[in-house]
């Protein structure tokens, strides 16, 4: 459909008297309610006289805003409900921000400031150059093991992060009953924090330093995690038994260790069948 040619002399708004200048049978109502297909059929100077005259003259309301929208909707459904007797609707609370498995599980067993993570014990004591290399390399992989991009939260708790190093040259190439052992004693006289005494402990061997100073390709730095409780269960050990302890890449130790002891309440027995020989998480966290 062509729309017809026509031209104004000027884009006069109003007449002499002040009022909208409307084209002869044209009205505020009547330029409203016309359909469509009725606009091909004015001339363009005509629709665009009529456009400016009504936005002039009769300016539509701003529209509002999604939360007026919505407020209005509710205001109007309880006056609604108000009217048949029907008690007022139940707020519903606002979504709780998403977090990240680790801070959801720090956040959920403590209060802010609260000390979280692991205690460690040195069994190695031949090179305290190699030990202090060791320390930073270690603290600077177990950082890097975050995206604080998808551990929503990661900001609230980082600094409460604590690894508690316990050193002591008696537990040099100490075994798993020795260390075991030592870390019972100093949990007995109080010397584990809140927040640290998990259902394992951290042990660092010479294979441990030698796994974070020597990675190269596809070697995987780790750590060994021991139960604490082991032993305590009256049951024969064989072969394929569980053994306490087992390794666990420093890539794991938050996001899947810490998570599955304290935020799946899962026991190291349960977790120390992933560890194929090393623990890099599970199926499921």
């Amino acid at each position: 459909m062509t729309r017809l040619a026509r031209t104004y002399p000027g884009p006069t708004l109003n007449r002499d008297d002040g009022e909208p200048a409307w084209p002869a049978g044209w009205s505020l109502e009547r330029f409203n309610s016309m359909k469509v297909m009725e606009t091909f059929e004015i001339p363009h100077g005509d629709l665009a006289l009529m456009t400016a005259i009504r936005d002039t003259f009769h300016p539509l309301p701003p529209t509002p805003s999604v939360e007026e929208m919505l407020r209005n909707i509710a205001e109007g459904q309880a006056r609604r409900r108000a009217e048949l007797g029907l008690p007022p609707v139940l707020a519903v609370a606002a979504p709780k921000e998403m977090t990240g498995q680790i801070v959801e599980t720090v956040e959920r067993l403590g209060p802010s400031g609260r000390p979280w993570g692991f205690v460690l014990l040195r069994v190695t004591y031949g090179d305290d150059a190699r030990w202090a290399a060791f320390k930073s390399r270690f603290m600077e992989l177990l950082q890097q093991s975050v995206d604080p991009e998808l551990e929503v939260g990661w900001e609230r708790i980082k600094d409460d992060l604590s690894i508690e190093m316990i050193e002591d040259v008696a537990l040099d190439h100490a075994g798993l009953p020795e260390s075991l052992k030592y870390f019972q004693g100093v949990q007995e006289r109080g010397g584990i924090a809140v927040g640290l005494d998990l259902q394992v402990f951290l042990v660092v061997n010479e294979e441990c330093v030698n796994s974070v100073l020597n990675a190269e390709g596809d070697g995987v730095p780790f750590v060994l995690a021991q139960d604490v409780e082991y032993g305590q269960q009256e049951e024969e050990q064989n072969e394929e038994s569980y053994p306490g302890v087992f390794k666990v890449s420093i890539d794991a130790l938050l996001s899947s260790l810490y998570v599955g002891l304290q935020g799946m309440s899962m026991a190291p027995e349960e977790l120390w069948p992933f560890a194929d020989p090393i623990f890099e998480g599970t199926d499921f966290f």
